[in-house]
């Protein structure tokens, strides 16, 4: 339940834009640039840093906090593997 409410402000709309938001923030959460999480996920850099300024902007979060950074990449875990489950 903490997971979902941190992450509830970027878990809004459509089920597949919500597992997009999801799946972008766990590739730059858990790579070291956004060079690598953009191949990871298939998608040319500027999408991603345009998506990643979309998901800052809806969770009025500062990525470039470490501790927030630590918690949010746990809740992304905690939630996407809830969805892939139920």
């Amino acid at each position: 339940r903490q997971a979902r409410a941190l992450l509830a402000p970027i878990l809004v709309g459509r089920p597949e834009a919500q597992a997009e938001r999801l799946s972008t923030l766990r590739a730059v959460l858990e790579r070291p640039g956004l060079t690598e999480a953009a191949a990871a996920l298939g998608i040319h850099r500027n999408t991603l840093a345009y998506r990643m300024a979309r998901i800052e902007a809806l969770g009025g979060w500062r990525l470039d906090d470490p501790e927030l950074r630590f918690v949010l990449v746990l809740a992304a875990r905690l939630v996407q593997s809830a969805q892939e489950e139920g």
